[in-house]
């Protein structure tokens, strides 16, 4: 099938949650990035330290290779950040066809109410003023305009229209 579909944003913009409904429409699987972080990354990242360039790239890297697997098969829905070019561009490196980014776009505010309202989300909120200053927004992606009244399923009904 060869469809690889990265959910892409901000942390707390609910890319796992969307990810997780698409995969399920299009009956694929299902990955995020949360899933490839060891133990000890994910504490340091809960005490509100980002990874560093070095563990990012080893970490996107390890995706990348994943994804030739996916793509070889039915294709795979992944949730990862991607905030950044580069971050994107690794991650289609040893793809045969560029996988198709879905930007779950939405201001600081927004998200930032969206990750308050959770429990358990491992992401310390101060965090993401950071991410919103690194954030290199896509020009090649399908976006995804969130507010706080969007509903994900008919979000994803709709998306499912533009893809087809």
């Amino acid at each position: 099938m060869d469809l690889i579909l990265i959910v892409m944003g901000v942390s707390g913009c609910g890319k796992s949650t969307y990810g997780r409904i698409l995969a399920e429409r299009l009956d694929l699987p299902f990955i995020d990035i949360d899933d490839f972080h060891s133990p000890a990354q994910m504490k340091k990242i809960s005490f509100g330290h980002q990874p560093s360039e070095d563990e990012m790239y080893e970490l996107l890297n390890t995706i990348a290779k994943k994804l030739v697997d996916y793509a070889a098969d039915e294709g795979v829905v992944l949730a990862c950040p991607a905030i950044k070019e580069k971050d994107r561009q690794l991650l289609g490196t040893y793809l045969a066809n560029p996988p198709i980014f879905i930007y779950l776009k939405g201001n600081l505010e927004t998200i930032q109410q969206q990750i308050e309202k959770r429990s358990g989300h491992f992401f310390p909120p101060e965090l993401l003023t950071r991410e919103f200053k690194i954030l290199e927004e896509p020009e090649n992606a399908v976006i995804v305009n969130l507010h706080p009244s969007l509903d994900f399923s008919d979000s994803v009904e709709g998306l499912l229209l533009e893809l087809i």
